[in-house]
């Protein structure tokens, strides 16, 4: 059976994989060599076996602060997160005839962050989307071969059978090294591909871990933090692993070779480990109820031999991963071949999302003969359609336009919602000269298809219900879409200014800009999250702050409003700053922990005397709104800006550099990005609030919005019928 594109490796890669697969609408086959879904994440019980709320054998950690990625799908998936504990001492072990050394804890800057149940949830949450009998367990891949215009996979199932299945794309998601240790390419790789694979260290390979779980983390009564290091070992890092309900543990690395656990044993280095731990945390620490001990150098799915010998992290390159005949057939997507996070759970998002971007890049390209046509159903479109149209700067006429046809790459949208953006000022004010009139404006569009053209990708349908943003769609193939920044495409369209927007009956639209719209958002509830939500969303994903940190969001209007919903339901302790006491009441309704009128009060002094903002999200585009909030950062705090003013921001440099603080600029971001935000919302009931009128009231409606009457939002919907009965 030939499939699609075929996924080798279970573990987070492929599982993410996967799942934008499913999505996109591309079929896949999942082949996993394990007996169970994770690969290098494993969360067990005390009796080793796997666990919704385990011990993290494999990866414990992650950084949101730093990885959004990470941050961003464990928001999407709904999955509780906590932190590492840090409160408390810590101890430094170095001689053995030398009595451990106590010193102040200091919090951990970026917090490590761990997920509750064990990382193993992330697993499980990835798996339980995706359809059951497109995963085989227990199939180890050990041949591939090309075969005309398919590629043949060779593997042994789990009963010990030999069995092939044929692909059109194959998306290898393990370690280069092991891939190149244990599968055959027919032809074989070239010399500079497989060179490049055996020289990239597996991350976790070379290491093994011990857990000692007691009945109460006793090391906390005693301030301490469960957090050492020990030249001595064989324990060489060692922290707190009590679970988020509460299971108690401590764990660490062993400080031996591969081949001296080896020949020490299993039993000796638990052994010395637990009298390691009882010497530096006290007898109780003697006396753990169960041991666990996982050796990945002994595991023959994550280590190979040259991993025994040689260590070290995997290092962020942009150098292609596969050349010669197999670069078009195949693709890498293991943790280790990421280029920005190689070797971490958010490594392995990255090079899962980089690699699938780029295959249902190729199917664009490769797309069968035009489907263009105006037919939907049994329902034949009419000749034209209404449209609100800036025919001069600063006015919209209602005008009859003639229906168009879809070209290659685009979509024929019936829109049936349309949010009214405070960034629809400049478009339809004419500040732009270089976009002239006539034109029309809106860029939070939510309509259903109704034409498809050529090479539209095959994961939109006629019917289907879709939306799109003020970025109209990538083009994949400029420097920023080759790196995988689509958001920063260089041929980037900008609905409703560089090409025709929403309000209107009908509209035109890039492929590569559609999000797909989730059943429980009503069209006019989901159109505001296009603009409004995303850009706040991924505000505070690139804030920086963690659940419990202070973050300030100014401006409680149709940006503000969404910010504080979000900044709420991530876990933040909440200001609203805003002018007057007017809009106090809807601050708190909103989300908000506290309001500060910056009228009545210095705001900045406010956050300050709280210690500080770790972040201050500005929804509003008035320079002098912003500056006098600055001295509220905390020490690395930021200041992410949304609002695209034109005034110069006075900053004090002195003030950035002495508490490392910083300025950031944040777009909206990539149609994945708005998926997650929409996902997100569902998920945490975050909506919009809005009030709507009909298309032939635009201009009202706009008017309405630019004065600031509208509570938050201003919506169009689209009367009448556009089709022939």
């Amino acid at each position: 059976m030939n499939h699609p594109v075929l996924i080798v490796g279970g573990g987070l890669a492929g599982l993410l994989a996967a799942r934008l697969l499913h999505k996109a609408g591309i079929g896949f086959l999942l082949l996993e060599a394990r007996d169970r879904l994770g690969g290098r994440i494993l969360s067990a019980d005390a009796s080793g076996q796997m666990s919704d709320d385990g011990f993290d054998l494999g990866p414990s950690w992650f950084w949101p602060g730093m990885q959004p990625a990470m941050g961003n799908i464990v928001d999407a998936l709904g999955l509780p997160c906590f932190p590492q504990n840090s409160d408390g001492d810590v101890i430094f072990q170095r001689m053995s005839r030398e009595a451990p050394q106590r010193y102040r804890g200091v919090r951990q800057e970026p917090q490590s962050m761990r997920l509750a149940g064990g990382t193993g949830a992330i697993v499980s949450a990835l798996a339980a989307a995706l359809p059951g009998e497109c995963i085989r367990l227990g199939t180890r891949v050990a041949r591939v071969a090309l075969d005309g215009a398919a590629v043949e996979v060779g593997f042994v199932d789990a009963t010990g059978v030999g069995q092939s299945v044929r692909a059109a794309h194959v998306l290898f998601a393990l370690p280069p090294r092991l891939l190149e240790a244990t599968v055959s390419f027919t032809p074989a790789l070239d010399t500079a591909t497989a060179g490049r694979w055996r020289g990239t260290p597996t991350w976790m390979a070379p290491h093994a871990k011990v857990f000692a779980l007691y009945d109460r983390p006793f090391w906390r009564d005693a301030g301490l933090s469960g957090t050492a290091q020990s030249m001595v070992g064989p324990l060489v890092e060692i922290h707190d692993a009590t679970t988020a309900s509460g299971k108690a543990a401590l764990f660490g690395f062993v400080g031996l070779s591969a081949d001296e656990r080896e020949a020490a044993g299993r039993d000796a280095i638990v052994a010395g480990a637990v009298r390691q731990l009882a010497g530096l945390f006290g007898p109780q620490a003697g006396t753990p109820r169960a041991t666990l001990f996982k050796d990945w150098a002994a595991d023959p799915l994550t280590a190979t031999a040259e991993d025994r010998r040689t260590g070290g992290h995997p290092v962020p390159t942009d150098q292609p991963w596969v050349e010669g005949v197999w670069r078009d057939r195949i693709s890498m997507a293991g943790s280790e071949t990421s280029r920005t996070e190689p070797g971490y759970l958010a490594g392995a998002l990255e090079a899962a999302e980089h690699a699938v971007a780029a295959i249902v890049s190729g199917l664009t390209r490769s797309a069968g003969p035009s489907r263009g046509r105006l037919k939907t159903g049994n329902r034949t479109m009419k000749n034209t359609y209404r449209a609100m149209q800036i025919t001069t700067p600063g006015t919209l006429d209602l005008v009859e336009r003639k229906t168009p046809r879809p070209g290659a790459g685009e979509v024929l949208i019936e829109v049936e919602a349309c949010g009214i953006c405070g960034a629809d000022v400049s478009d339809i004010e004419g500040a732009d000269p270089s976009l002239q009139p006539p034109r029309v404006p809106g860029h939070e569009v939510v309509g259903r298809i109704v034409a498809l053209g050529e090479n539209v990708p095959s994961l939109w349908k006629l019917g289907q219900r879709v939306g799109i943003g003020r970025l109209g769609g990538h083009c994949n193939e400029c420097v920023q879409c080759r790196q995988g920044q689509f958001q920063l495409c260089e041929n980037q369209s900008f609905v409703g200014a560089s090409c025709d927007g929403g309000y209107a009956e009908m509209m035109l639209a890039r492929g590569t800009g559609l999000v797909s719209i989730p059943d429980e958002l009503a069209s006019e509830e989901a159109a505001p999250i296009l603009c409004a939500g995303i850009a706040t969303f991924n505000a505070l994903r690139k804030s920086g702050a963690q659940a419990g940190d202070l973050v300030a969001i100014l401006g409680i209007g149709g940006l503000g409003h969404m910010a504080l919903q979000y900044a709420r339901k991530k876990g933040f302790k909440v200001a609203a700053v805003g002018r007057g006491q007017d809009i106090a009441e809807d601050a708190l309704k909103l989300g908000a922990h506290l309001y500060i009128d910056a009228e009545a009060e210095d705001a900045a002094a406010k956050l300050k005397s709280m210690g500080g903002a770790k972040a201050i999200v500005a929804t509003v585009r008035n320079a002098e709104a912003v500056s006098p909030l600055m001295p509220g950062l905390a020490p690395r705090g930021r200041l992410v800006l949304l609002g695209a003013g034109k005034d110069p921001l006075p900053v004090s440099a002195g003030h950035l550099v002495v508490g490392e603080r910083s300025v950031l600029g944040s777009i909206t971001g990539t149609p994945y990005d708005n998926e997650r935000t929409l996902d997100f919302s569902v998920l945490a009931g975050v909506r919009p609030q809005i009030e709507t009128m009909p298309l032939e009231k635009a201009f009202e409606a706009y008017r309405k919005m630019k004065s600031g009457d509208v509570r938050f939002r201003m919506v169009l919907t689209m009367k009448g019928p556009t089709h022939a009965h």
